[in-house]
């Protein structure tokens, strides 16, 4: 992913291939693979299908194509959802989250500071909404999670942060 080719990354992508990009909502990069390493994580994501749905308690449809994603210093993607009223994005059920780094407290090789994963309104009540429960992301670590719950990703403070993301949708979805 260092030496890939790579763009800013839209805050979404429809289905003509627009898209919206807005870096005070979202900066970062997105990097371009062969599609081989795509088809393959595709592949290994599809695998986990049935545990997905036992664990989330529902049908899910196809697994949309993998994107490999780069946050530098600074980079960051404000509260969202991964799943909006938006009709690209809507059927969105589950997401995935693979880290091909770790978060590190010092700069040291292959890490980055800051960046951490957040999650939000795990909890109920309005006493809640703003607790933040984050991650530090260790390398190859995978993360599901159902794609209406409000995230974010830090400001990283150091180093380059690498992931792949991908979402499965909902199983009456016939969009791949």
């Amino acid at each position: 992913m260092r030496t890939g080719e790579s763009e800013k990354a839209l805050i979404y992508k429809t289905a003509t291939g627009d898209g919206v990009l807005d870096e005070g909502v979202r900066k970062s990069f997105r990097v371009q693979v062969e599609k081989p390493t795509k088809t393959m994580l595709r592949e290994q994501f599809t695998a986990l299908k049935p545990a997905l749905e036992e664990h989330f308690q529902a049908p899910l449809g196809e697994c949309e194509s993998p994107s490999f994603l780069s946050y530098g210093e600074g980079a960051y993607f404000k509260r969202h959802l991964d799943a909006t009223r938006h009709p690209d994005i809507a059927a969105r059920r589950v997401s995935l989250v693979v880290f091909l780094n770790s978060c590190s407290k010092e700069p040291s090789a292959d890490t980055y500071g800051g960046g951490a994963l957040s999650f939000f309104g795990l909890m109920k009540g309005p006493q809640w909404e703003d607790c933040a429960f984050s991650i530090d992301a260790e390398l190859g670590m995978l993360i599901g999670f159902s794609s209406d719950i409000v995230h974010e990703v830090q400001p990283v403070t150091f180093g380059q942060r690498f992931t792949i993301v991908s979402w499965f949708r909902d199983a009456k979805d016939t969009k791949p």
